[in-house]
């Protein structure tokens, strides 16, 4: 699907204070000042940015298209989990994304197990918050990404707006963000920088 149909995908799907145009304010801003337009639109996901020094199939940035509102209500009465209202109003934008060769990504709801490098998939949230849950976890985190760098995890707590982010092995948050927006704009903004650098 072209980066361009994204955001037209599903009108009307809004929430509160998470306007879908401020967070496509935002992927718009990372995409078209880092990579250029989208170049290659594989199954359910673009892929932004050709790095041919790293392989044939890899982006500099991969984002997944949002599924349809009734089969992310489907997958969310199967969780042992439940979704908190933040993280369905982000996946009412997108899928998750794997941003920076992976630098963050954000998870999102896998469709099928696939090697496919047409089929790509984000990391699964259901697994994230279920089977793959730090053992040391707050029965109110909520996990919705991590960065690669020093391996951390993002996570809401269930009911609250904020974002925080902690090493897997301690309980202290490292940084905390007021909004989801918010962390994704700073963590972008300073992936951007390492990356230039490189």
């Amino acid at each position: 699907m072209p980066w361009k149909r994204f955001r037209n995908a599903y009108p009307g799907r809004e929430s509160g204070p998470w306007k879908m145009n401020t967070l496509q304010t935002i992927l718009d801003s990372v995409i078209h000042s880092n990579a250029g337009e989208p170049n290659h639109a594989g199954f359910g996901w673009t892929g932004i940015g050709t790095m041919p020094e790293v392989g044939p199939a890899a982006f500099r940035h991969v984002v997944f298209a949002p599924l349809p509102e009734d089969e992310v209500e489907r997958r969310q009465r199967r969780s042992p989990t439940t979704f908190p209202p933040r993280v369905m109003a982000y996946l009412a934008s997108f899928n998750g994304a794997h941003f920076y060769q992976g630098g963050l990504s954000i998870f999102g709801l896998r469709a099928e197990v696939s090697r496919d490098p047409e089929r790509r998939q984000p990391f699964d949230l259901i697994d994230h918050n279920d089977l793959l849950r730090p053992a040391n976890s707050n029965p109110e985190d909520f996990y919705i990404g991590g960065l690669d760098e020093d391996g951390s995890v993002l996570y809401f707590r269930v009911w609250g707006a904020r974002v925080y982010r902690r090493l897997e092995t301690s309980t202290e948050p490292l940084e905390q963000w007021e909004n989801f927006e918010s962390m994704l704009e700073c963590v972008l903004n300073r992936l951007a920088d390492e990356f230039k650098g490189d």
